[in-house]
């Protein structure tokens, strides 16, 4: 009975070591196996095409992408052989969906032949089919005519009846004194307006007040934020801290710095002199950005090209050992809680 308990408890005992195993190798998998990337662009008759590929792992892990103006971005992550994301659309799809125009283009063919069948005749036809029918177009000129006299005569009689029910309409309210009830409230509406006039005025002056003591109590703001910025800068403390926050800064550009670049950039802007200054700069700027950029000025025409390959590798341990040193100083975890306080 001890035998068989022993041995059961040196199972789970090989079983426990083999998972601790498996997530030892899968941790150190991750800080120390590099992540590999290369990246392709290219920039020709105003079209750009960009390419880029992410390893990881013996390329265990794929992610592939493409960019174009026709296709746009499309993105495609692999394990092994299976397909985790694809943002491309399968060809069958495109298929039925052209085959689903195509019916409906159909539909709306057999539909509008329907429609002409039932209705063959046009009403231009129709019209033009009675000859025998003529019309007296003078008869109809003289109708015409005769029915605009009668018009402007009504007219001319209309407008001098109600002229005269005007001035009888006037006269009889000023005799019965609705003027000066007008009058009055006339003068109403102009206090009314004058006292708008006044309230508006009054609302302007203390927005301008309100305004002004906004200015000063952001001014006060500013200089003691100022006032805070020089005591920090000239704190010596504080200077160890932004020296040490540099060091480690340029050691995690040295960490994601690519390993290979190589680049043709062919340019020619609208006139000569622009096209000599820009060259110029960047002639300057060989020192910093390496022996394999080739920088082409074009005098004679105005043109933008080019093509560049970059090619590097990240390893997590470094950034998670800068990061570590970074989270453990005094001065920073100081700086952090006065940030949030």
């Amino acid at each position: 009975m001890l035998h068989v308990v022993l041995l059961i408890l040196k199972i789970i005992g090989i079983i426990i070591a083999v998972l601790l195993g498996l997530v030892i190798l899968a941790v150190a998998a991750v800080f120390f196996v590099p992540i590999r990337y290369t990246a392709k662009a290219q920039y020709k008759d105003g079209i750009p095409v960009i390419q880029a590929k992410v390893t990881w792992l013996f390329h265990l892990l794929r992610i592939k992408c493409l960019f174009n103006l026709e296709e746009g971005l499309n993105i495609r992550i692999k394990i092994l052989f299976f397909n985790l994301k694809s943002s491309k659309k399968d060809s069958n799809d495109e298929q039925d969906i052209e085959k689903k125009d195509i019916k409906k283009r159909h539909k709306k063919k057999e539909h509008s032949v329907f429609d002409e069948e039932e209705h063959p005749f046009h009403d231009e036809d129709i019209f033009f089919d009675k000859p025998e029918e003529s019309i007296d177009i003078a008869a109809m000129e003289d109708i015409g005519v005769h029915k605009n006299q009668v018009m402007d005569s009504y007219k001319k009689t209309s407008s001098v009846e109600i002229n005269e029910e005007n001035v009888e309409h006037e006269q009889h309210l000023f005799e019965t004194g609705v003027f000066e009830e007008d009058v009055k409230e006339h003068e109403k509406i102009k206090k009314n307006i004058f006292l708008i006039i006044k309230n508006k005025i009054i609302d302007i002056i203390q927005k301008i007040i309100a305004l002004i003591q906004k200015v000063k109590v952001t001014k006060e703001k500013l200089t003691k934020k100022s006032k805070e910025i020089s005591d920090m800068i000239n704190d010596p403390k504080n200077r160890e801290m932004v020296a040490f926050l540099w060091i480690q800064v340029k050691k995690l550009l040295k960490i994601l710095k690519p390993k290979k670049v190589e680049a043709y950039i062919h340019f020619g802007l609208k006139d000569a002199e622009t096209t000599g200054k820009a060259a110029m700069y960047a002639a300057s700027l060989y020192g910093f950005i390496g022996k394999y950029i080739t920088i082409y000025p074009d005098f004679e025409q105005e043109i933008i090209e080019g093509n560049i390959y970059i090619k590097g590798s990240i390893q997590l341990f470094p950034i998670a050992i800068i990061a570590l040193k970074i989270y453990r100083n005094k001065q920073v975890r100081k700086y952090i809680n006065k940030i949030k306080s």
